[in-house]
């Protein structure tokens, strides 16, 4: 029950987050979530941000960010395992002819017109999964809907790597997409002070 509550609690100041946030005048929309172990945090947002970022959103690009591949295994577990549950029992399904990576897949398919040129086409929502370990110009380049920092309380280098992917999900002061941090407070040493940083003074 109190998994309920609190799921409830948070996607609706997600839905706030996103309804104000993309192309709005704020100075800063996103969320960041502060979390100790066990809380399935990983899961509600493969399902709950992801997930429906890929069906619902055409064209939006969701990029997972973390220190380390493995820190977001977990995450595109959950979120693969949610996709291919809505694959097979819903009308939702989506190809994935183009790019169909584990840690990067985009809903489209291929075609050859009449004149012999390959056509990509379909809903264009894509995901991908980055490790920012010895690189914080990772998400260089791109225009996200959503980026999610995950396993931030581990996530060595975030305030630098979060400011240097600023620019992807905001242009001035417009955000044009939503940046979303969440982690296991307490882990210190292995990068928690930036998440501390972010989480009180953001």
């Amino acid at each position: 029950p109190r998994f309920l509550d609190h799921q409830y609690y948070l996607f609706h100041e997600i839905e706030e987050c996103f309804a104000e946030g993309p192309y709005k005048l704020k100075a800063l929309i996103g969320m960041i979530i502060a979390k100790s172990r066990r809380k399935g945090i990983t899961f509600v947002n493969s399902g709950g941000i992801i997930t429906y970022n890929y069906n619902f959103i055409p064209g939006s690009l969701t990029t997972i960010a973390a220190y380390e591949a493995v820190h977001y295994n977990a995450l595109l577990n959950g979120t693969h395992y949610v996709i291919n549950h809505l694959n097979k029992n819903t009308d939702w399904a989506k190809r994935r002819q183009k790019i169909n990576r584990r840690d990067h897949f985009r809903a489209s398919y291929v075609y050859t017109a009449q004149d012999g040129n390959e056509i990509e086409e379909g809903y264009m929502s894509e995901v991908q999964a980055k490790s920012f370990k010895d690189d914080p110009f990772k998400a260089i380049g791109d225009s996200v809907y959503t980026m999610c920092f995950e396993a931030a309380g581990r996530f060595k280098g975030l305030l630098e790597a979060y400011t240097i992917a600023e620019p992807t999900f905001r242009d001035g002061e417009i955000m044009t997409g939503v940046p979303m941090i969440w982690g296991t407070g307490g882990d210190v040493e292995a990068g928690g002070k930036d998440l501390e940083e972010m989480f009180y003074n953001p």
